[in-house]
């Protein structure tokens, strides 16, 4: 990890040191950051916000109807992020039919130059020739260590690791983020990320100290102006703490950490009394729910809203080129009081 000057971080107008690292040089990014791909939210103006502000974002392809969506998606991105990298997410689905159009969706993206991927779900050994073949970069999202070190067998460039504190679906028996980042550290040898709770700046600089290259951040920025969801759902995130997210679906090997709320806690009720089938959930924990209300109408009972703890760095809303400039100014001070520390040596008296 190297200390850089940077004199604009993307439209923060503030001069600040910034962390080069394997990761910023491989994505050619100025930010250790990875701003997590939001389902239903990490749509081009976010996505461009992210990137212009130095950090590496992805649009979140099952986030869009077809691939032609996609298409005018990544179009939308380009003109709005001046240029500056992003990527697209590819999420594998375990069951046969939730990828049916992930080959089209693969080309859709090749044939608009996109050349930064993320993987995410199940290994990404069906599509990883062809991703290579192109010239891609791809990071790999994972669960557990040894899932890591299988993608590192693949062959993908990079992986990101998430701790048990993820919003959204960390996996079952996932470890915390804290033994996460000591087990990546002595375990892989690609550059990799670390995430799960990650909102402030001194947890960026701890992550990348112990041996990260970046760190994944998603909830902190769900109170970005540029994220397009309603303003009674993001005030409601602003009311919320480091216990206002709580996982669910643990019963059946699908944790799945979401906002305290109606709806959460009606199915942690059919969790107790026994239900064992996603199907007998019907429209509870379907996305679908949380995208027509939550985000579109601002109920925020209504849906299994993801949210993880780092929520509770969230004071107020910012464009995400403040709220990272924020996160980064915190990890300069970080630094600073780190190297205020000084080395003792053992053998000194």
């Amino acid at each position: 990890m190297r200390v850089m000057n940077d004199m604009t971080i993307g439209e923060t107008d503030r001069s600040m040191p910034t962390f080069d690292s394997a990761i910023t040089r491989m994505f050619g990014v100025r930010l250790p950051i990875i701003c997590s791909g939001l389902q239903w939210l990490s749509e081009a103006h976010y996505v461009a916000a992210a990137s212009r502000a130095g950090a590496l974002a992805f649009l979140t392809s099952r986030s869009f109807a077809d691939p032609a969506e996609l298409a005018e998606q990544i179009d939308t991105c380009r003109e709005l992020s001046g240029g500056m990298t992003f990527g697209v997410n590819l999420g594998l689905s375990a069951r046969f039919e939730g990828n049916k159009d992930l080959v089209a969706v693969v080309e859709t993206a090749l044939d608009k130059g996109v050349i930064a991927f993320e993987t995410s779900g199940t290994p990404p050994d069906r599509i990883l020739p062809r991703l290579k073949e192109a010239g891609a970069v791809v990071i790999h999202k994972c669960a557990k260590v040894r899932h890591a070190l299988h993608a590192e067998k693949l062959g993908v460039d990079a992986v990101s690791i998430v701790g048990a504190e993820a919003g959204g679906h960390p996996g079952a028996g996932t470890p915390a983020t804290m033994v996460q980042i000591g087990l990546a550290a002595r375990s892989l040898t690609i550059p990799y990320a670390i995430g799960g709770g990650i909102g402030h700046g001194a947890q960026v600089l701890g992550v990348l100290a112990a041996g990260a290259d970046a760190v994944i951040m998603g909830s902190r920025l769900l109170v970005a102006e540029e994220i397009r969801a309603h303003g009674d759902y993001k005030n409601k995130l602003l009311t919320c703490d480091e216990t206002s997210s709580v996982p669910r679906l643990e019963s059946l090997g699908d944790t799945w950490r979401v906002l305290d709320n109606a709806t959460s806690r009606k199915v942690a009720e059919l969790e107790l009394a026994g239900v064992q089938s996603k199907l007998d959930f019907g429209a509870l924990i379907q996305g679908r729910t949380t995208r027509d209300n939550a985000y579109a109408k601002g109920d925020w009972d209504t849906g299994m809203v993801s949210l993880g703890p780092s929520i509770a760095f969230a004071e107020k809303r910012q464009t995400v080129a403040q709220i990272l400039g924020e996160v980064m100014q915190q990890a300069t001070d970080a630094w600073h009081r780190a190297q205020s520390l000084g080395v003792r040596d053992r053998t000194a008296p």
